[in-house]
């Protein structure tokens, strides 16, 4: 009897010692291992390099809307309605990015709004005052133009 435990004892041994060589020697599972590490590092970075372009986009889209209002300002101070059109446009485009811009800088956020909400507010007005939107659309913009550059260079 002791004599069949000692060979079933060896056998049992010596086929765990063959499985772990077999399986040591194949490098599989830890290799599939760093690779999806891989993959899932390269898809974060993906999609916030994709998020930076699309804020970049939109930003562009807030600045377009700037230029427009500059524009009718400048060309046109007189019509009121354009110049209300135009600071509804510009509320809604950047009404897009906000909570983003927020998210990401909160303190770019607050620079860009302490300018960019008293703009959009004399848009609006009836009798706006044309000299104090040409400063503030000029602070805007180079507000923006920072902060795009700002997020670019992430």
């Amino acid at each position: 009897m002791n004599k069949v435990l000692y060979i079933t004892g060896t056998l049992l041994l010596l086929a765990a010692i063959l499985v772990g060589f077999s399986t040591s020697g194949n490098e599989q599972p830890s290799q599939t291992g760093d690779h999806q590490m891989e993959t899932e590092d390269t898809e974060a970075v993906g999609v916030a390099n994709e998020e930076e372009r699309n804020l970049v986009t939109h930003l562009d889209t807030v600045l377009t809307s700037v230029d427009e209002l500059e524009k009718v300002i400048e060309e046109t101070p007189d019509e009121v309605r354009t110049i209300n059109e135009k600071g509804e446009v510009l509320e809604k485009n950047w009404d897009e990015i906000e909570k983003q811009v927020e998210e990401l800088d909160p303190d770019a956020y607050a620079n860009i709004e302490r300018s960019l909400y008293p703009l959009m507010a004399e848009a609006q007005k009836e009798n706006p005052d044309i000299e104090k939107m040409k400063s503030l659309s000029e602070e805007v913009t180079e507000k923006l133009e920072d902060f795009k550059q700002q997020v670019s260079n992430q």
